[in-house]
């Protein structure tokens, strides 16, 4: 594992619970849905853009962002106030309403992640297709990549696609499948492409425990959910993990990196944004006894 480098300055937030796909392998499927987030909170969030010094990197997530009827304005304000922009989407939208994504961010678009979804789509020549066009449109400075959660059953025909993908010029990976939040474990040939194929930094975190690690976390990286509340990161500890709501006034981000208290790491975004401090660990009665001291403090 490596030593961190700089943080990549960056928030996401979940514009929307909705999507048009119903996955099997999706958490959003077995959680409580509450829609899209509503104009309250998207102003709430327009009010901490310009709070924000320098550029930070957004990110829209979902459900399928690209659904939420506010979509193509929180992109204009995001790109108003200096900041850049990222999206994963499932790419069922109509290919205009990404032209007038590219037509709004320009530059300032860092990257879009299309999940393919084989079981969901109707036909993956058209996804290959659109993907082509897109590609073909978008700005220099915008990376593209496809994505696709790797099945049992799905295994050759994401073989086949990566193929397609790469005589392309398209970039492609898989990602290995959550249990319970921790990565699934395949069969050997599996687990070699996966390892061999991945993308970013999900093998340096794959059913890695990083409790006790020094993260950042909580100051230059956090997530916004669909009602303004503001989490440290997306595996839940008992200590520095949620930082507060826009909607009250509330949110502070921590003033310093701290320590990672998640018996779990499951989200390759720490690692891909530089937050997590791989050999900068404590030992672990150092960590229980700081929760420890938490926990007599909010008894008292």
């Amino acid at each position: 594992m490596k030593n961190i480098r700089n943080p990549i300055l960056s928030f996401e937030w979940q514009i929307t619970d909705k999507c048009n796909y119903k996955c099997s392998y999706c958490f959003l499927e077995k959680s409580k849905h509450l829609g899209d987030s509503s104009d309250k909170t998207i102003n709430a969030v327009f009010k901490l853009l310009p709070m924000l010094k320098k550029s930070w990197l957004v990110k829209l997530t979902g459900g399928e962002p690209l659904n939420h009827p506010s979509f193509l304005k929180i992109c204009e304000k995001v790109i108003h106030y200096g900041h850049r922009l990222c999206l994963t989407t499932n790419f069922s939208s109509p290919l205009d309403k990404f032209q007038k994504l590219i037509d709004i961010c320009g530059d300032k678009l860092d990257f879009v992640t299309a999940s393919l979804h084989i079981d969901q789509i109707k036909s993956i020549d058209k996804f290959i297709g659109d993907s082509v066009r897109f590609n073909s449109k978008k700005n220099p400075h915008t990376n593209f990549h496809i994505t696709a959660v790797l099945t049992k059953g799905s295994f050759n025909n994401l073989k086949r696609a990566e193929k397609i993908f790469k005589n392309k010029n398209i970039p492609f990976s898989s990602l290995p499948l959550k249990n319970n939040g921790m990565y699934y474990r395949y069969n050997d040939e599996i687990e070699k492409y996966i390892h061999d194929k991945s993308t970013g930094n999900i093998e340096s975190i794959r059913n890695n425990n990083f409790f006790g690690n020094i993260c950042y976390c909580g100051k230059y990286f956090f997530r916004i959910n669909i009602a303004g509340d503001v989490f440290r990161c997306y595996n839940y500890q008992p200590l520095y993990y949620y930082l507060g709501s826009l909607m009250d006034n509330t949110f502070k981000r921590l003033n310093k990196p701290k320590l990672c208290f998640a018996q779990k790491c499951s989200c390759a975004v720490p690692a891909n944004r530089n937050m997590i401090q791989y050999k900068n660990k404590v030992p672990t009665q150092v960590v229980l006894d700081e929760l420890i001291k938490y926990r007599k403090k909010q008894k008292s």
